[in-house]
This record gives structure tokens, sequence and C-alpha cells, in this order.
């Protein structure tokens, strides 16, 4: 599920209830207008970082590239993972 929240960023979280779930991720800032190749640099915040240790997932800031622009959802691709998370025009 993923949750778009003006100001706040993405919130990509693995269940029904936020509150309980523990694989949270927050994704800063709001992605506006990717286009194909730009680089974007976001913050990555995780409420149990233990909880992606078998991920190449880490706190902190990551330099993606946008690969594919769809509808809604942009295809980030950043060093061993990539993220499909929605954006603002």
């Amino acid at each position: 599920m993923a949750v778009s929240r003006p100001g706040v960023g993405v919130w990509l979280i693995n269940g029904a209830r936020p509150t309980a779930a523990k694989r949270v991720l927050k994704i800063k800032p709001n992605i506006v207008s990717p286009k194909v190749g730009q680089q974007i640099m976001i913050t990555l915040g995780m409420n149990y970082p233990d909880e992606f240790s078998g991920t190449m997932l880490r706190e902190g800031k990551h330099k993606l590239t946008v690969e594919e622009v769809r509808a809604q959802n942009v295809v980030l691709r950043g060093r061993g993972f990539k993220l499909v998370v929605p954006y603002e025009q």
C-alpha cells in the first residue's frame, strides 16, 4: 500500500493498519513532474530498520534515476533496488 501525503512524501506500508506495521518505508520529498533519465535525491526513513536487513535499502539520502514514468506511478532505480511510487504533476 502506498500513501502519498502533501509535503510529507510517500509511505510504503506492508499492511492494512499503518500503526501496527513494522515494514514502513518513508520517502521524502514528493516526486514532482519526473522525466526519464532524471536524477532525484531522496531521503529514506524507516520505523524499524532491522526489518529491512535482508534488502539493499538503507536509511539516509539516496540518488535515484527515473527509469520509467507511467500514468500515475514512476519507477525509480537505486543501487540494488527499484521503487514504484506515485508522483505529482
